[in-house]
């Protein structure tokens, strides 16, 4: 009986062991599996130094996790809401163009905007800042810094849409638990 016992925790230990291995998933190394598979992905249009940077997109696509870092509580302040948007919590509305129009549009409905998230405009926002530095790319192709500025904002982007790809970053029951009131 004991060593039935003894079994039965084992097999318990090395489950949750390999669920928390799991649930981690989406953490940095989710986010990093991801990209690093999508960059090896990419057409032969894209510029050579891009397609060959899965390692370094990798790295960069875990900052916005990184950045949710205790210590940082600036940093964590301003950016938590970024990495998703309770869907249920909008009330079926239009979602305006901007961040600021949105965060108004909000207040107007009694939600409070860092707990209803703004993960789409997280991903514009990053968007246009790659765009832009791809048009320095394109004015520039020689100069590294440029190179390593598109990585940058292209590995933070990517952050946020695979967020987006995870239906519980859209929805206020994202634990499974009762939803928030």
């Amino acid at each position: 009986m004991k060593k039935l016992l003894i079994l039965r925790l084992l097999i318990l230990l090395v489950v949750g062991a390999s669920l928390a291995n799991l649930a981690r998933g989406w953490w940095v190394n989710g986010h990093a599996t991801l990209v690093e598979a999508a960059a090896s992905a990419l057409p032969d249009d894209m510029p050579e130094f891009f397609r060959k940077a899965g390692k370094a997109l990798g790295h960069f696509v875990g900052d916005p996790d990184r950045w949710k870092n205790p210590s940082a509580k600036f940093l964590r302040a301003g950016t938590s809401a970024d990495h998703f948007l309770d869907l249920e919590d909008v009330e079926g509305k239009d979602l305006p163009s901007d961040r600021y129009q949105a965060i108004e549009l909000l207040q107007s409905i009694k939600k409070r905007p860092e707990k209803v998230g703004m993960l789409p405009y997280a991903i514009m926002e990053n968007y246009e800042r790659l765009a832009c530095a791809f048009y320095d790319f394109r004015q520039d192709p020689e100069n590294e810094a440029i190179r390593w500025k598109c990585l940058l904002h292209a590995g933070v982007m990517a952050h946020y849409t695979t967020d987006l790809c995870m239906p519980l970053h859209t929805t206020v029951n994202y634990d499974g638990m009762k939803p928030r009131d």
